[in-house]
């Protein structure tokens, strides 16, 4: 028995081996984020084209650049009000959605009678930016880009990772924030 145990602890002692550490593989973290950046320039160029070509395909639309890098174009203004929503300004709006080709992602009927409050709520940055253009009683439509509309991840529904989308908004009223 004193063999047996002898045995088995010699054979213990000597099949563990010492291991050596890994050598880390060397990826240059430079190199991952200039690629990084090289496919986020490739990709906003190619959906600016994208977009040039609609606003030639509507030369009675005249879409002005904004400062935050969409489109848009007033194409309706039923009022004569001035006033452009600020922070904490309660909002109501119908809104239709598309893909830059024009197919519907999510139809007027489907997201009309919006209710948001200007820059204390969630809304993807193009619209949000969008709406503060806007007065109450005007119709505009949006050409955003995919990093100021859902970006990377999409809206985790209909709407894909990198989309540009075009967007048609109606403003129906401000309520002025009283604070």
């Amino acid at each position: 028995m004193k063999r047996l145990m002898f045995l088995f602890g010699l054979l213990a002692v000597l099949s563990c081996k010492h291991q050596e550490a890994r050598r880390p593989v060397d990826h240059s973290k430079t190199d991952r984020f200039e690629q990084s950046v090289e496919r986020a320039k490739n990709r906003y160029a190619a959906e600016s084209e994208a977009i040039k070509s609609i606003m030639d395909m509507l030369p009675q639309s005249k879409f002005i650049p904004s400062e935050s890098g969409f489109w848009y174009s007033i194409t309706e203004n039923t009022y004569a009000d001035d006033y452009r929503p600020q922070f904490g300004d309660t909002i109501n709006f119908d809104l239709s959605i598309a893909y830059l080709n024009g197919n519907l992602v999510y139809p007027e009927e489907s997201t009309a009678n919006q209710n948001y409050v200007m820059d204390q709520e969630a809304l993807f940055k193009g619209l949000r930016e969008g709406l503060k253009l806007m007065s109450a009683g005007q119709k505009a439509e949006f050409l955003i880009p995919s990093q100021l509309a859902y970006g990377y991840y999409g809206d985790g529904d209909l709407v894909g990772p990198n989309v540009p989308l075009r967007c048609k908004v109606f403003l129906k009223s401000i309520t002025q924030n009283k604070n």
